[in-house]
Order: structure tokens, then C-alpha cells, then sequence
């Protein structure tokens, strides 16, 4: 098998995790989890697609960062205007963003003792992203004793299978074949972790059902 491309290699991907006000300088701080960043580069927050420059890149204790961040790098950025950010969203460069989407389709490991029904209702966690969500379908659930693809109208505890789900907001997200970083996800059910799984496509511009 190829080797997995270095993560720097990759596009940017920046998930905000706080924005935040300091000495009057509004700061959006997160880690660069594929790609590098520097002051000048042109970006684009997702899902809303809001364009904007990076006007500086922050750290401690040294503060401004004058060389590019890479992968694993906890930084804080300023912008060249003043745009509204939150919790959840991912920076990217403007030709090679992230999709937004309401639609995601992931292959799943399901670990609750109850088990995973069409139409139930969950909170996907992707990054430092949380959405409320619908299971619209579930396809090509897997036997673990078998090892092979059975139709199924549930997934059972331990057991693997791929699902459609809706959000209840528009997110960004990449497909784990294309950015393993922004590629996974955890479901909760009831305030509990309920499975692990990785994003297999991602419907751009779909809405919930």
C-alpha cells in the first residue's frame, strides 16, 4: 500500500476551537491539523464561505509568528476584517476548502447497547464541530461473525455498517480518503459515545430531509 501523504503535504484545515478577544485584537485560535498557514494567505471559513486574509499568526510566547505553521501546530490567527466565527467551523485556503454539507454518509462501528435504527435521532461530533442529526438510512450493515454484508434495518452492538445521515445545520467536512484529520467522526446517543466512524462522502450544498 502507498504510504498516507505527510499531513503537510495536504490541504489546510484549520477547525476553530475558540474565538476570542485579546488586547483588542479578536484571535480565532486552533490547530492546524493538515496543510500550513501563514500571514497573507487568502482563507475561507466553512460552512458559511466567508473570504477573508490572514493578517497575522499568533503564538506563546513568541507573538506574531513570522515563519508558515504546519500540522500539529496550535496557533492563533487575526483576520484583515471583522467576520463572525464560531465553534465548529473549519478554515481552509480558498481553492481547496472543505465542503459544506447537511448530508454525510460514514462507515460506522456501533458500540451502545441499544441498537441503531433509521431515524433515529443522535449529536455527530466532527472535529471541534457538534450537530444534531437524523439517521435517514442505514446500508450494508456487517455481520461480524460471517465478515459479510448483510440487509439489515439496524445496527447491533459491535457490529459495523454504513449510514446516511442529516444534520440539523450545514457543516464542513472532508471524506476520510481525502483528509483522515477531518475525516472522522463520533456519534453520541443520550449524552453517551455510541460509535466511532469515517466520513465516506460528502454531499455538497444537500439539505436535511
Amino acid at each position: 500500500l502507498p504510504p498516507a501523504p505527510p499531513l503537510d503535504k495536504l490541504a489546510l484545515r484549520l477547525p476553530v476551537q475558540l474565538p476570542t478577544k485579546f488586547d483588542d485584537r479578536r484571535i480565532i485560535a486552533g490547530r492546524v491539523e493538515s496543510g500550513h498557514l501563514g500571514a497573507g494567505d487568502e482563507i475561507v471559513i466553512m460552512p458559511a464561505g466567508k473570504i477573508a486574509k490572514v493578517k497575522s499568526v499568533e503564538g506563546w510566547p513568541q507573538t506574531p509568528l513570522s515563519t508558515r505553521q504546519g500540522a500539529g501546530r496550535s496557533i492563533g490567527i487575526t483576520l484583515d476584517r471583522e467576520l463572525f466565527l464560531e465553534r465548529g467551523d473549519i478554515i481552509g485556503h480558498v481553492k481547496a476548502a472543505p465542503r459544506d454539507t447537511r448530508r454525510l454518509r460514514a462507515r460506522i462501528f456501533w458500540l451502545h447497547d441499544a441498537p441503531l435504527t433509521a431515524g433515529g435521532a443522535v449529536v455527530v461530533r466532527l472535529g471541534t464541530m457538534e450537530s444534531r442529526a437524523i439517521v435517514v438510512a442505514i446500508d450494508k450493515a456487517v455481520d461480524p461473525g460471517a465478515l459479510e454484508s448483510v440487509t439489515a434495518a439496524t445496527i447491533a452492538r459491535n457490529h459495523v455498517g454504513e449510514i446516511d445521515i442529516s444534520l440539523a445545520k450545514p457543516v464542513a467536512a472532508d471524506a476520510y480518503a481525502d483528509n483522515a484529520r477531518t475525516g472522522r467522526l463520533v456519534i453520541e446517543v443520550n449524552g453517551r459515545i455510541a460509535c466511532g466512524g469515517l466520513v465516506l462522502s460528502v454531499d455538497a450544498g444537500q439539505r436535511a430531509v
